[in-house]
């Protein structure tokens, strides 16, 4: 640092590089693991419907967060096409909007990946979670 009595702000401003990342390293190593514990862990549309089964521990999303979901009787589905056999007007609505709902009323963990793993995780279908049962 310039000097001992460096400012919290400067010194954040040094380490900021570092701990970005080591975050982003993390990251990754979240998705390996969570491959590696098939079956344990699902990847894509699926998520959303273990998720309503209480089944998640860990939910892992983009950091953008655009997609969405159709809202069909209170419940949610990742895919028209599901959402259309449960009724007969489903409602489009952004993930973003009830992910919050979604995870404090099935006690879901929330973790968010930016850069490669993110990248990684769009391929993999958008969403993964490390289930617990």
């Amino acid at each position: 640092l310039p000097h001992p009595n460096a400012t919290p702000g400067q010194v954040l401003k040094r380490l900021e590089p570092e701990l970005l990342a080591i975050e982003r390293a993390k990251e990754l190593e979240l998705l390996k693991s969570l491959e590696e514990a098939y079956p344990k862990a699902v990847f894509g549309p699926e998520v959303l419907e273990r998720v309503q089964e209480g089944r998640v521990e860990v939910w892992v999303l983009p950091w953008t967060l655009d997609q969405g979901v159709y809202a069909c009787d209170g419940f949610y589905f990742a895919e028209e096409a599901k959402a259309l056999s449960a009724c007969g007007r489903p409602e489009a609505k952004p993930l973003a909007v009830v992910l919050p709902e979604l995870a404090a009323g099935y006690a879901t963990k929330l973790e968010f990946v930016r850069g490669e793993a993110e990248k990684r995780l769009l391929e993999r279908g958008g969403m993964a979670a490390l289930l617990r049962w």
